[in-house]
Formats: structure tokens, C-alpha cells, sequence
């Protein structure tokens, strides 16, 4: 049973690399048929297949580093622990961590051109200035999803995961709280860097972070017996560093200095405000409630405080509410409330 829960994701692995692959050779062709018609040109079709190739690395690199570390900390937990408690925490503590970390990597994802743009015309002013407001967009996003993780856990969990393994062991989604914060930020530099066409770093910090957290994870759960919460915390630590080294590349590489008390100032005031107001109604007002209403009506009435202690701050401006999804409705959300 064990060897067959390490092979599963290898095999799920080795499933999205060959879809990876059809899809790569069906787009090149359908590239190579809109530039250049039916015609025939080899030199076309190298230069297609080169860039096709090197812009999929960039994205298939990492993931893949990821995956092996996911992998071997799967492996090494597995020598002696039981596969239905750790699948457990996989689909339970890291699912949670992974669907909060999607929006995050979203909005890395929808600012790329605007870096590309900036980057191009070599302006340091403008560039500085984008990475500010993405940074403070980062923390606007993934400083509410910590803190519904540190004051609800008991009730998300509940309320999502009624019955199976590990119901007891709510802090280990505190502890993926901070994890959240800075793998947000590592997406929105690993950002820049993409923008930079700086491939190789980001290549090189998803390598070390991934070794940082295989060996903190087996010293962890070896050493010093945390068992699962091992594997919290070396994913914490595993942020930590992939953070810290893009950091330092982006700082290095563009000359770009950020200003953090600007950043992280406003957001965590206003998250301060939203931990309060959340565990008010969690553990007093609602505490006798059922998780799903204790669950929604703390996480509704928490994130309505953030959003206006935010405004109210200046660390949600216009500008930054733009850069979300739903900036538009925010906006006039905030301006039916006189907040801006």
C-alpha cells in the first residue's frame, strides 16, 4: 500500500507531462499556421518549436522541482508513518493552502505584461513603482487568507471536512498560515523575474527551497518526532527561504528597493482588526453555533472589516483595488461606502 501511494504521483506526473507535450506539439503547429499560412518554412518552424520550448521550461522547471520534493517529503514520511494520515493532510491542510494560494498566483500571473512593459522602456522609476503596488497587492490578498486560517480553522475544518483523520489537529493550518504569505510574495517576484526573462533564478530558488524542505522535513520528523506538523513546518521554511532568495535576485538584478513598513504597514493593522472581529463572533458571539454558520458569518463579517480598515488606511487605493478581479465592484463598493 505504500509503494503504491508513492507511485501514484509519479504516474499522475508522468500523465501531465505527456499532455504537456501533446498540447506543445499542437500548438506549434497551429502558431506556425497563423504567422506563416499553410507555406512551409524550417527556420519558422525552429524558432516557433525554440520558443515554445523555452517559455514551457520556464513554467515545467519549477513545477516539476516541485513535485519531486512533494515526492520525496511523501517518501520519507511514509517509511513510518500511516499513507491515510498523511494522504489526509495532503487533501486536507495542503488543499486548503493550495486553493488560497491560486489567487495568489493569479494576480502574479495578470500583472507579468504590466512588468514586461515597464521593464522594456528600462525606466527604474516605474519599475520600482509597479513592484511596490504588486507587493501591496500581494499582501492585501494573502494576509486575510492567514488570518481565516489562524482564527477559523476549527470551524473551515469542520465545516468542509466533517468526518475522516486529523479533525483534532487544527493549528497545523495556523502554521500554513504564514507558508501562504510567503509563497504569495515568491509568486509576485518569481514575477518580475519571469518579466526579466531571468529564468534561471527562479530555476535555481525553487531548487534550494525544495532541498531546504526535504532536509528540514526529515530532521523534523526524524529528530524531533512533529510528525505532521514536520511537514508544516518545513513548508513554512521552504517559503521563508524561496522568498528571501527571490528577493535578493530581484534586489540584485533590477536595483530595486522595497520599501516593506509601505508594503505590510496597512494590511496587517487591518488584519489585526479582522483577527479580532473574526474571533468575536467564532468563539463568543457564535460559539455554540454550527461550523458552517460560524465559518461563513466570521469570514463575511471579517474580511467587510479588512476591506474597510484597508481603505479607511490608504493601503487599498484605487489603484491597487484595479489590479484585483473584481477591482471594479470593490471600487464601487468602497465609493458607495464613502471610503473613497
Amino acid at each position: 500500500m505504500v509503494r503504491s501511494a508513492q507511485r501514484f504521483p509519479l504516474c499522475v506526473s508522468l500523465l501531465c507531462t505527456a499532455g504537456c507535450g501533446i498540447s506543445w506539439i499542437k500548438a506549434s503547429h497551429e502558431l506556425h499556421q497563423a504567422e506563416y499560412g499553410s507555406s512551409t518554412n524550417p527556420a519558422a518552424d525552429r524558432s516557433i518549436t525554440f520558443a515554445l520550448l523555452r517559455n514551457g521550461l520556464v513554467i515545467c522547471v519549477p513545477a516539476a522541482l516541485a513535485g519531486i520534493g512533494r515526492i520525496g517529503q511523501s517518501s520519507i514520511y511514509l517509511k513510518s508513518g500511516s499513507v491515510s494520515t498523511w494522504g489526509a493532510y495532503l487533501g486536507k491542510y495542503r488543499l486548503l493552502m493550495t486553493l488560497a494560494l491560486l489567487g495568489a498566483f493569479a494576480l502574479a500571473a495578470s500583472l507579468l505584461p504590466q512588468f514586461q512593459l515597464v521593464l522594456k522602456r528600462r525606466s527604474l522609476r516605474k519599475s520600482r513603482e509597479k513592484c511596490m503596488v504588486a507587493f501591496r497587492c500581494t499582501a492585501l490578498y494573502t494576509i486575510p487568507c492567514a488570518v481565516l486560517f489562524l482564527t477559523t480553522a476549527q470551524p473551515m475544518l469542520q465545516m468542509l471536512f466533517s468526518k475522516g483523520e486529523l479533525n483534532g489537529l487544527y493549528s497545523i493550518l495556523k502554521v500554513l498560515a504564514i507558508t501562504v504569505i510567503f509563497y504569495g510574495l515568491a509568486f509576485m517576484l518569481g514575477s518580475v523575474l519571469f518579466a526579466a526573462e531571468l529564468y534561471y533564478s527562479i530555476w535555481i530558488a525553487v531548487l534550494v527551497s525544495v532541498l531546504v524542505r526535504l532536509v528540514s522535513f526529515s530532521v523534523m520528523s526524524s529528530a524531533l518526532k512533529l510528525d505532521l506538523y514536520a511537514g508544516a513546518y518545513s513548508d513554512a521554511l521552504s517559503a521563508f527561504v524561496l522568498c528571501l532568495i527571490l528577493l535578493g535576485m530581484v534586489r540584485q538584478q533590477l536595483k530595486i528597493a522595497v520599501s516593506w513598513l509601505r508594503v505590510f504597514l496597512a494590511p496587517l493593522l487591518a488584519g489585526i482588526l479582522m483577527a479580532l472581529v473574526c474571533l468575536l463572533c467564532s468563539q463568543v458571539i457564535l460559539k455554540n453555533a454550527a461550523s458552517p454558520v460560524r465559518m461563513l458569518v466570521s469570514a463575511v463579517v471579517g474580511l467587510l472589516v479588512y476591506f474597510v480598515s484597508t481603505v479607511v488606511l490608504k493601503g487599498a487605493t484605487r489603484r491597487e483595488l484595479n489590479c484585483f478581479a473584481a477591482g471594479d465592484v470593490l471600487i464601487e463598493l468602497a465609493s458607495t461606502m464613502r471610503l473613497l
